[in-house]
């Protein structure tokens, strides 16, 4: 049921590539700080192996 809707929402996505200019530019005049000034929300991809929450972080049921 859960993967209809993820490769509905992988299909609206519109993607794009950079020129390879703005790479270079960058790659040598941009230095990321985390300093985010929006919410942000990661979405990883989950199993039932790794339900079980250790000190480590996850780990193998």
């Amino acid at each position: 049921m859960l993967q209809p809707m993820i490769a509905a929402s992988n299909d609206s996505v519109v993607r794009s590539t950079m020129p390879p200019s703005l790479v270079n530019y960058l790659a040598n005049n941009f230095t990321p700080t985390g300093n985010l000034r929006r919410p942000l929300l990661t979405v990883l991809p989950w199993s039932p192996a790794h339900s079980r929450i250790g000190s480590g972080g996850c780990t193998p049921a």
